[in-house]
């Protein structure tokens, strides 16, 4: 019996080249879509990331700040914040994806005693209040910074997650999101203080940390700032401590008949028993905010200086007198003061 062959190929065809090359340019096309969202999703990924570790340096900055007694400048503070944090140093300088950070300082921050830029390292004369006391840390999870001292400083702090700041190069290739910017204010880092010696006949005398003995004379004031975590020594008239604490608030001694006591005004010389009670009383009335009840009273007690000084000149008014210019930001300040407690206080 004859059984005829059967073709096993019947009704199969192979691919065609057309047919082919669309089958590959589907994969293809799939794949770069599938590429694409994986890529954002980890440049996502990358940038919550550094956001988190942009925070904490700038966190270990502030830390640095307090625990060196001092402000680091733009070339020297990743060291600093690396033994604060107690990371690799390499981990303060670059993100993730390798890029730099940068630190940038407001051209305008002032202090120390003649004031001064940073770098700045905190001596026994502390500092006056210091001046646009910020700085920002920049980052970028895209590509590398550009020049940064080409941009105004207002401009990088001002900046919303979702722009450029101004002047930021067009032609640079991350978008605003790949841009990460976290601002430092020093301002609350440091604290007033104010030294008052009542006293007609006898030097006062204080230390700050471990250093030699400061003179105050007599009828003096040392009205200064000092970093937060100061320690600060007040010594009687024989030279031995009286009184020993770390600075962690705005505060004001007085040195009479030997001895310091807390407040600006006490005994005999106090103008009257009533102002200097109600005076003393309100510097130990509790801060509600930013703006403490001492900082009210020191900057009414700078006003008073500054008005005597402008009153021995006769009120002169003319156009750059010092003094007049003086007593006029004093009264700024006071007044500023003033109603940033009156709208803290309930």
């Amino acid at each position: 019996m004859n059984i005829p062959e059967t073709n096993h190929t019947s009704g199969r065809r192979g691919f065609t080249l057309v047919e082919l090359i669309g089958v590959l340019a589907v994969i293809s096309l799939l794949a770069w879509w599938a590429s694409e969202g994986l890529f954002s999703r980890l440049r996502e990924t990358l940038r919550q990331d550094e956001a988190v570790r942009l925070r904490e340096v700038a966190e270990g900055f502030q830390r640095a700040v307090i625990r060196f007694q001092g402000v680091p400048g733009e070339t020297n503070w990743a060291p600093l914040v690396a033994e604060a944090l107690a990371r690799p140093l390499e981990g303060v300088l670059t993100n993730l994806s390798g890029s730099p950070r940068r630190l940038v300082f407001d051209p305008e921050f002032r202090l120390g005693s003649p004031f001064q830029t940073p770098p700045f390292s905190q001596g026994p004369s502390g500092s006056p209040a210091p001046r646009q006391a910020r700085a920002v840390l920049v980052s970028s999870v895209a590509a590398d910074l550009p020049n940064l001292s080409a941009l105004r400083f207002e401009d990088l702090w001002n900046c919303p997650p979702d722009r450029f700041p101004a002047r930021w190069p067009s032609r640079w290739s991350g978008k605003p999101a790949d841009l990460l910017i976290e601002r430092i204010s020093l301002a609350g880092s440091f604290h007033r203080v104010v030294l008052n010696n009542l006293s007609s006949t006898i030097e006062a005398r204080f230390a700050v940390g471990t250093g030699s003995a400061v003179l105050l004379p007599v009828n003096g004031i040392h009205d200064s700032h000092y970093l937060e975590g100061t320690e600060l020594v007040l010594l009687d008239s024989t030279g031995l401590p009286q009184w020993s604490g770390t600075v962690t608030d705005s505060a004001a001694w007085c040195f009479e008949s030997g001895v310091w006591r807390e407040g600006m005004f006490r005994g005999r010389n106090a103008p009257s028993d009533t102002l200097a009670e109600a005076f003393d009383r309100f510097l130990r009335l509790p801060s509600p905010g930013a703006v403490s009840p001492a900082d009210v009273a020191l900057a009414m007690h700078e006003f008073l200086g500054e008005y005597g000084r402008w009153a021995e000149q006769g009120f002169g008014r003319v156009a750059g007198n010092p003094v007049w210019r003086r007593t006029q930001e004093a009264a700024e300040r006071m007044t500023d003061f003033s109603q940033q407690l009156l709208a803290l206080t309930p």
